[in-house]
């Protein structure tokens, strides 16, 4: 099945830019916060911050992940929310 592609315009590729430029600096400005926060606040080595980070690169935990999690519990039991 194919999809008829269509050309960006001009205008278009300008749009985007400033939003893909925001995004990107969002999300660089979190990752070098996230390892001084974790060190500061939970008392982590810079060893236990990059394995942190290096275990949830290669096994990402998201939304789906615990959506799963609380189909496997016991019947009977629920998740706790807080």
């Amino acid at each position: 099945m194919h999809r008829r592609s269509e050309r960006v315009s001009f205008l278009g590729k300008v749009g985007c830019g400033p939003g893909d430029t925001a995004t990107n600096l969002v999300w660089r400005t979190l990752m070098v916060f996230l390892p001084i926060f974790y060190a500061d606040v939970f008392g982590l080595t810079l060893a236990g911050v990059v394995l942190a980070l290096a275990a949830l690169r290669f096994y990402p935990i998201d939304a789906k992940t615990f959506e799963h999690m609380q189909h496997d519990l016991p019947a009977g039991k629920e998740a706790r929310t807080t």
